[in-house]
C-alpha cells in the first residue's frame, strides 16, 4: 500500500503541515451548481503560499466554500472563506473549533488577487501578535478587525 501511495506521490501524514491538515473546502466549481467561485481547487494554493511563508506549522483551521450556503461551515471556523461573486470572497475570522462561536467579517469582499497576501498577513499576525499564545480562533475573535487588516497589510478587499 505504501509503495502505491509513494508511486502516486501521496504525502504521508508526517509530511503534511498543520495548516494543510486543518484545511477543508467544498467541491464548489465546477461540481456544484450553486458555487460562484472555486474552493477545492484553490485552497491548496492558498495553503502552499502560507507554507512558503514559513507559517505552515501554525495550528489554524481554514474552511472554504464557493458560495454563501457554507457547506463546510466557514462561519464557525477560525478562518472562513466563502465565494460571493465571480471574483469576490468574504473572509471571516474568530470562530471556534468546537462550533460554539461564530466568526466575524474581516473582509466583506476580497478579490482572488488579494487573498494570498491577506491570508499570509493574518497568519503572520497570529504568530507575531498573539502574545498570550491563545488558540488562533480566540486571538482572531479578540482582535479588532481594522487592526487585524492593518497587521495583514491588506486594508480592504476591493
Amino acid at each position: 500500500l505504501e509503495a502505491i501511495l509513494d508511486e502516486h506521490e501521496v504525502a504521508r501524514a508526517e509530511q503534511v503541515s498543520r495548516v494543510r491538515a486543518n484545511a477543508m473546502a467544498c467541491p464548489a466549481k465546477p461540481t456544484c451548481g450553486l458555487a460562484m467561485t472555486d474552493a477545492e481547487n484553490v485552497l491548496p494554493s492558498y495553503v502552499a503560499a502560507i507554507e512558503q511563508a514559513g507559517l505552515g506549522d501554525l495550528d489554524v483551521v481554514i474552511r472554504m466554500t464557493g458560495c454563501p450556503n457554507n457547506c463546510v461551515r466557514p462561519p464557525s471556523s477560525e478562518i472562513g472563506i466563502y465565494g460571493y461573486g465571480k471574483n469576490d470572497h468574504v473572509v471571516l475570522v474568530g470562530g471556534s473549533r468546537n462550533g460554539d462561536r461564530l466568526a466575524h467579517v474581516l473582509y466583506s469582499r476580497i478579490s482572488e488577487e488579494k487573498m494570498v497576501p491577506a491570508l499570509v498577513g493574518v497568519f503572520r499576525a497570529i504568530r507575531e501578535r498573539n502574545v498570550e499564545k491563545l488558540p488562533a480562533g480566540d486571538f482572531l475573535h479578540r482582535a479588532d478587525p481594522a487592526q487585524l487588516r492593518a497587521w495583514a497589510g491588506v486594508a480592504d478587499g476591493s
